[in-house]
């Protein structure tokens, strides 16, 4: 097993702390409110809770006490163990390679990705791992708003090269997986097609607005 990295986390930036910049929105749902919200819209896009792997949590706290984020296997079990307790079927992952990721070096990255294929094959659950390069950031933007501002323009139909390729491999295999076309070449046309004609953002609206916090609004009264 690959030894322990000297680094720890101090701060993430990943998808869950964008998707909190937010305003309003909610990373946590029960799971009485995601199934529903997955029945109802299709989507659900939530962090761990409670519920979901707890153990793991408690785990990764130790292992960024420990420095031992980055250990191969440890990130295979920590990422295999949420995507099967949410219930999970088909999984498909991005796994980074390159200066800004922990795995540097591609050898290292295949390892752990066939550490997760095995994982979800034990689990009868049917795993692909794609590999991305993060020897530089993608897109023009860094910072969670600003990015999530750019996520929005990229649904919009807005999308820089780099991100559009990211976007077209990733969803191709995950409308593969899902069994709505084998034609990979297809499955990107028809992710641009539902850009261009706007249902990628109307679903995002509709996502967001399912997720976000139910405030209740408070007449004030006076005395005249």
């Amino acid at each position: 097993m690959q030894k322990c990295r000297e680094e720890a986390f101090g701060f993430t930036g990943g998808t869950i702390d964008k998707l909190e910049s937010i305003p309003g929105y909610r990373t946590e749902l029960s799971k009485e409110e995601f199934i529903n919200q997955v029945k109802n819209i299709g989507i659900a896009l939530i962090g761990q809770t409670e519920n979901i792997a707890p153990a793991d949590k408690k785990l990764y706290a130790l292992r960024d006490a420990i420095s031992c984020v980055g250990n191969s296997g440890l990130i295979a079990s920590s990422v295999m163990s949420k995507k099967i307790a949410s219930g999970a079927n088909k999984i498909i992952l991005e796994v980074t390679v390159g200066s800004g990721a922990f795995m540097k070096k591609i050898e290292d990255a295949i390892e752990l990705s066939n550490m997760m294929k095995d994982i979800g094959s034990l689990s009868n659950r049917e795993t692909i791992c794609i590999l991305t390069n993060m020897d530089e950031p993608v897109g023009h933007s860094i910072g969670n708003s600003i990015e999530i501002i750019e996520a929005v323009e990229c649904l919009k139909g807005n999308i820089p090269e780099d991100i559009k390729e990211i976007i077209e491999v990733i969803g191709s295999y995950i409308i593969k997986l899902a069994r709505y076309g084998d034609n990979i070449e297809e499955n990107k046309k028809m992710i641009i097609e539902n850009i261009e004609n706007g249902k990628a953002y109307e679903k995002f609206l509709e996502l967001v607005s399912s997720q976000r916090r139910k405030y209740r609004i408070y007449k004030r009264s006076r005395k005249v």
